[in-house]
């Protein structure tokens, strides 16, 4: 059985096209692109002991207040609401939010918040944790060109009714 290499040649590049498509549509060739780039993190530190998902948390940091909440109703593998209120600072290039739990591996949970009339808005889902722990953490990142301020936000999720 003799190969056409020419025609598998042909394939392998449409395969390929059609890759770096969809990976140029989930953003993915953008973090490649910026993988090598050096960014300032700044930091945001919250009120202590502000839960997220009760009610609506602020981090300070250097000329810029933030004001962050999700939910109600923040519970495993339904969407929930994100929105993100800044007082001082910006303008900024994107909002990220992103979702982990301490000492546990659950995946890449983060979502791009849209800029909307007041603030930052989006959606967020949470995984579903089989050991049955709802501790979290939000991180959440404001970007300035190769600035970038990072507030974290520990919370409890509700246990999903089974």
């Amino acid at each position: 059985m003799r190969i056409d290499w020419g025609r598998l040649g042909g394939w392998l590049l449409v395969v390929a096209l059609v890759a770096w498509f969809l990976a140029l549509r989930e953003g993915r060739v953008e973090q490649w692109l910026k993988a090598d780039r050096v960014v300032e993190v700044r930091a945001l530190v919250s009120v202590p002991d502000c839960d997220v998902s009760a009610s609506p948390c602020v981090a300070r940091g250097e000329g810029i207040a933030v004001r962050v909440a999700i939910g109600p109703g923040v519970t495993p593998m339904s969407r929930f609401p994100i929105r993100v209120e800044v007082d001082e600072g910006g303008p900024w290039d994107r909002v990220v939010a992103e979702f982990t739990m301490p000492q546990m591996n659950m995946g890449e949970n983060r979502f791009l918040l849209e800029k909307g009339e007041v603030g930052w808005q989006g959606e967020g889902v949470l995984p579903f944790c089989v050991s049955g722990r709802s501790e979290w953490i939000l991180t959440l990142d404001l970007e300035q060109g190769d600035s970038v301020w990072r507030g974290r936000f520990p919370f409890r999720a509700d246990r999903p009714a089974l």
